[in-house]
């Protein structure tokens, strides 16, 4: 199994919001998805996430402040943060240096294979940006 999406599914077309694209059809479960800057600025969206520019920052902050909380107990790279509510889980994945893979999913949907399809575009984004 690869790590990243097929190289063959994105030449000619690297751009960000390609890569949503991508991530959703293989994953149907997601209902949206953003990418954002390690400071809080939307820089791609897909699905249908209410007040994206409002939550862009909320998200960034989530993982930044994870990221000094593993740092804290000498766990030194922070991958994901993961919310889970009544109505489902949000997946907040590091994408490289500067970008965060923000991942929607509703409640019935199979954790992991939404973890490891994330970690696959976060791969991807990074490689791309």
């Amino acid at each position: 199994m690869s790590n990243v999406i097929g190289r063959e599914r994105l030449e000619g077309d690297r751009t960000l919001a390609a890569l949503l694209t991508h991530l959703h059809e293989d994953s149907p479960d997601i209902e949206a998805s953003l990418i954002i800057s390690r400071d809080g600025l939307m820089m791609a969206a897909h699905g249908t996430a209410n007040a994206v520019e409002q939550v862009c920052a909320t998200f960034s902050g989530l993982f930044v402040s994870g990221a000094g909380a593993a740092g804290e107990i000498g766990h030194v790279e922070l991958r994901e943060v993961i919310l889970r509510s009544n109505r489902g889980f949000v997946v907040i994945t590091g994408a490289g240096p500067v970008a965060i893979l923000v991942t929607v999913a509703r409640n019935e949907s199979n954790l992991g294979l939404i973890v490891l399809d994330a970690r696959k575009a976060a791969l991807s984004i990074a490689a791309a940006i």
